[in-house]
């Protein structure tokens, strides 16, 4: 993805009436630690490169979106989310961040289940939906990273800087790059509740979609049941013996009555991890040259 290099400019034009609900953080006196919010821009960047290349995979019909599911979760990517749970917001922008972590794990998880392989027999229905709910997914990253961006400037401005010392500064973010290329989204106050808001509406609705679809149509089991590049085999159990499949927990906590903003989401994104298994792709019959 677009490096996050240095221009001042980029900084200078972050202003406080992009802060949104963060300006209450403040001013309730629960600090953010500027060493934390960096590490967190840094995961989310991680994150928006790895949610880019699967949507992009699938707007192109590609076959190997499964590896970048597994660079999702095998990379700190799918760690941004346990950093944001232990940031503090307002109750109301904790909520929709929340909701926000918990239906991320969950779309991914599906999303990984269905990509598994070369996606051979996913049907043209399944890959739309999938390709909005990797937009969504990817929407709600970009404002993640404006939030967290937005507070981390602020912050980093107020505190006298040391001549010589080391650490990070402000110009060496690069924000101007990646507004060029519509990958990175600046928002006012209040901005971030809204869009998180309506992005977890669309994101809820598809997961259901998807999870409906897959339980009505189920998937022929496939002599190449997994991916050198990070697919997941198709069996009822992805996790080993006798764990539950993905698509049967993503419908467990969907159909929960505890609300998604109320759950945890280091918590879902461990449940789902014991679903899943990638393993190599193997062209055992040689049929196919790319193996």
């Amino acid at each position: 993805p677009p490096s996050l290099m240095s221009r001042a400019g980029s900084a200078e034009s972050v202003r406080k009436d992009q802060l949104g609900c963060l300006d209450d953080e403040k001013a309730d006196g629960r600090g953010f630690g500027t060493d934390q919010l960096f590490h967190t821009i840094q995961e989310l960047a991680a994150l928006e490169g790895a949610l880019y290349r699967i949507l992009d995979g699938l707007k192109t019909n590609a076959t190997f979106v499964s590896f970048f599911c597994r660079e999702y979760w095998g990379t700190s990517a799918s760690r941004a989310q346990l950093s944001l749970e232990r940031l503090g917001f307002n109750e109301r922008l904790k909520r929709q961040v929340t909701q926000a972590c918990v239906l991320e794990s969950l779309s991914l998880g599906v999303a990984s289940h269905l990509c598994s392989g070369v996606m051979q027999g996913v049907s043209i229905t399944i890959r739309s939906r999938l390709r909005n709910l990797l937009y969504y997914i990817h929407e709600n990253c970009l404002v993640l990273l404006d939030l967290v961006c937005s507070r981390w400037l602020i912050d980093i401005g107020s505190q006298p800087q040391e001549p010589g010392k080391a650490g990070h500064c402000p110009e060496k973010l690069n924000f101007d790059l990646l507004v060029r290329v519509k990958r990175y989204r600046r928002l006012r106050r209040g901005g971030h509740i809204m869009a998180l808001r309506q992005h977890n509406e669309m994101i809820a609705n598809v997961v259901r979609q998807l999870c409906r679809g897959a339980a009505a149509r189920r998937q022929p089991l496939s002599s190449r049941s997994g991916s050198f590049s990070g697919s997941m085999d198709r069996s009822p159990s992805q996790g080993g013996s006798g764990a539950p499949s993905v698509l049967s927990t993503v419908s467990d906590i969907l159909s929960s009555r505890v609300p998604l903003d109320r759950l945890r989401a280091s918590v879902v994104r461990s449940r789902l991890l014991t679903c899943m298994r990638f393993q190599a792709l193997l062209n055992a019959d040689g049929a196919d040259v790319d193996c």
